[in-house]
């Protein structure tokens, strides 16, 4: 499923359709990566699959066996795991727009940190004294190749149906833990 969405994705299926973009990468995965992607979007394919098994071995091999076809793996650690070996076979450093895989996953999060007020001693100073606010803010830029997000919970009951029912929640509603 991963290898199927990563192919799906215009600019990274972009890249890999084209040999030359990567022709001076000697890691295996990146070329089985790349044939696959090209045989996936072959007009002239005769058949409506292609087989992985090239690129399985492959995973294999570079994951230490960690990744075999035969054994059920967690697919965010495979994904995590696959994007960064794409990455430092294509030469991918840790700066920014390094690689392919950087441009195209790489996101920002504008966060604003606004800092605390220290209490006095309360025998000395009497709460309602206190200035309570504070300009002290810090403004920064975080990079972030993954991020997560918290998911409402499933449902207890189901409905008239007898279904449970998939609440739908709004991006914006669960990236508001990033508001502070």
């Amino acid at each position: 499923v991963i290898v199927q969405i990563l192919a799906r994705i215009s600019p990274l299926r972009d890249f890999f359709m084209l040999r030359d973009n990567y022709k001076n990468c000697t890691a295996p995965i990146a070329r089985v990566f790349g044939q696959l992607v090209r045989k996936i979007w072959n007009p002239r394919n005769f058949k409506g699959h292609v087989s992985p098994h090239e690129l399985l071995q492959v995973v294999s091999v570079a994951s230490d066996r960690r990744y075999r076809f035969d054994v059920q793996a967690d697919p965010i650690d495979f994904l995590a795991w696959f994007l960064n070996s794409l990455h430092n076979a294509l030469g991918g450093t840790r700066r920014p727009g390094s690689s392919i895989i950087h441009k195209v996953f790489q996101g920002e999060v504008y966060m604003e940190t606004k800092a605390r007020l220290r209490i006095p001693d309360s025998s000395t100073t009497a709460l309602s004294n206190i200035d309570w606010t504070t300009d002290d803010v810090e403004k920064r830029h975080t990079p972030f190749l993954f991020l997560t997000l918290d998911l409402p919970p499933v449902p207890l009951y189901k409905d008239e149906q007898m279904r449970n029912i998939i609440p739908q929640v709004p991006l914006v509603t669960i990236l508001h833990k990033f508001d502070g």
